[in-house]
């Protein structure tokens, strides 16, 4: 294949597929905007109805991302989130890079905590995401 041998080039496109892949409801959306950026099982279901009304063609495959953008780091770091429609923003977790608690950490527990919310959050985000089955 030419594009394997680094001539030629790829296409890939998405858009609006006619029909559905597959007979998926569409789930009830939470009642706030946070609810709907880290609730994994919702965002589980969402992007498997979307992805079912997906047209993908020539090289393009549904995937679907488990984190919430990409101050999804910075979450782990103590950022706090500002949640929009589409988007997410992410406010400084630290002033002095130099005494800056490291990942996870609090004062009262200045250890790398696993158990922090936004932990929580991106396993339940990626375990959820285990069972998605890709539209064929």
């Amino acid at each position: 294949m030419p594009g394997w041998e680094h001539r030629g080039f790829v296409v890939s496109t998405q858009a609006p597929a006619d029909t559905p892949h597959a007979n998926i409801p569409k789930p009830a959306t939470p009642e706030t905007l946070e609810q709907e950026w880290i609730t994994p099982e919702y965002r589980t279901r969402k992007a498997e109805y979307d992805l079912s009304r997906t047209y993908f063609g020539g090289e393009a495959y549904p995937y679907y991302d488990t984190h919430i953008g990409p101050g999804s780091l910075a979450l782990m770091l103590g950022s706090h989130p500002s949640f929009t429609d589409d988007s997410v923003w992410y406010h400084p977790c630290f002033d002095d890079l130099e005494n800056a608690l490291p990942c996870g950490s609090t004062q009262t527990n200045p250890g790398f905590n696993v158990s922090a919310r936004c932990w929580s959050t991106a396993w339940r985000s990626v375990t959820a995401a285990s069972w998605l089955e890709c539209p064929t």
